[in-house]
């Protein structure tokens, strides 16, 4: 059942990681708290901006309109510009507090969790630290992949791919040379998009 889905969500971030090289320093993690869903979205620094747009990034409009409540531990990120969305957007704002850290201990094992997942595929991939933005991103995938109700809820990844496995694409017209080149190549399997999966060749890796 699909029923209370992003009625009440818990979000969180996490940072200073190493720079990605995708440019990004920090992420901002949100769960639905009755399907246990996860959403991740990366950012170069800790402001309410930056958690705003990955707000937006992780949520569309319907996403928003069935929300209830947003929990968070209240700091600065969550504040100002991201505060005045969710107001606009009738989303209840409940805070922890200092006194009581427990409030949000949820949340921060997921984060907790989230990290020492990234840091199993990193390292089984033999993939350098800067690409953990891109593995995280395929860990918190997998994990919705598996929840009960994945398939009701539109998570269910039609081909699921190891972090960092070798997939044979297909080559790009533009580097076809000859008419009898291979039309395929070997790449590096590091994400999912809505059109596919994202890759990198092989050859060019790391260079």
């Amino acid at each position: 059942s699909t029923s209370g889905y992003l009625q009440k969500i818990s979000i969180d971030t996490f940072g200073k990681a190493i720079l990605s090289y995708q440019g990004n320093s920090y992420g901002t993690i949100a769960r639905d708290n009755k399907h246990k869903v996860l959403f991740v979205d990366f950012k170069k620094d800790n402001t309410d901006e930056a958690t705003l747009e990955n707000f937006k990034t992780m949520f569309d409009k319907s996403d928003v309109e069935r929300m209830i409540r947003a929990h968070s531990d209240g700091g600065s990120e969550f504040k100002d510009s991201f505060e005045k969305f969710l107001t606009d957007h009738h989303i209840k704002i409940t805070n922890s507090t200092p006194e009581v850290p427990e409030e949000n201990s949820l949340i921060e094992r997921q984060v907790g969790s989230v990290k020492q997942g990234t840091r199993a595929l990193l390292e089984e991939a033999k993939h350098p630290t800067p690409m953990w933005d891109r593995a995280m991103a395929v860990w918190v995938a997998h994990h919705n992949d598996e929840i009960d109700n994945a398939e009701q809820l539109g998570l269910k990844l039609q081909t699921k791919l190891k972090y960092g496995q070798r997939v044979i694409v297909k080559k790009r017209d533009s580097d076809l040379v000859d008419t009898f080149d291979p039309r395929r190549k070997t790449a590096i399997f590091l994400g999912y998009s809505e059109y596919g999966i994202i890759a990198i060749d092989e050859a060019k890796f790391w260079k």
